[in-house]
């Protein structure tokens, strides 16, 4: 099995962008803060994170196996439920929920899904590439900040096409260091 991850490039809604400009400074940099909070502003208690461009994206994904959407040192109030779902491209709508309880202490890389979480829905390399997914707090906790975090991105586990001699990409290769040997 094969690991993929995606970043992406915009966000809507949330903290900080309550006004839903497309600010994505929370997503695409690990030294500011999302909030997804009900009582602070109805304009916070959803977030929907799109557009794979921010990184490499694959033409052909295989066989996807699992996905899942990682937020990094996340956090929120003790009582706290916020629902998590993607949007699916090929049915044009999202996901069921799956309920997150957020730890309440920070620190922490929350993991929602998994290598073999397909909620519920196969998805096609359009599906994966088009791929957005909605954070969202039905209610406010009692005691603050439903989720907290830094940085969110999608992990696709998949198994590959056996193309031999042949690697389909589509966007940005990094490498920080080491060798490509093609």
């Amino acid at each position: 099995m094969a690991i993929h991850n995606l970043n992406f490039a915009e966000a809507v809604g949330g903290f900080p962008d309550e006004t839903n400009s497309g600010n994505a400074n929370a997503i695409t940099d690990n030294t500011s803060e999302f909030y997804i909070d009900a009582g602070k502003s109805e304009n916070f208690a959803t977030m929907i994170v799109f557009n794979t461009s921010a990184g490499m994206t694959l033409l052909d994904y295989g066989t996807v196996d699992g996905i899942e959407v990682l937020i990094k040192n996340g956090f929120g109030a003790e009582e706290a439920t916020v629902q998590v779902a993607l949007y699916h491209e090929t049915d044009a709508e999202f996901t069921s929920d799956i309920a997150l309880a957020p730890p309440d202490t920070s620190g922490t890389t929350i993991t929602v899904g998994g290598p073999t979480q397909l909620w519920g829905k196969n998805w096609s390399n359009v599906d994966i590439n088009q791929i957005q997914f909605k954070f969202h707090s039905p209610e406010e906790p009692g005691g603050g900040i439903a989720l907290r975090g830094t940085f969110v991105s999608l992990r696709v586990y998949h198994t590959p096409t056996k193309v031999p001699g042949k690697l389909n990409v589509q966007g940005l290769i990094s490498l920080n260091s080491g060798i490509i040997n093609l």
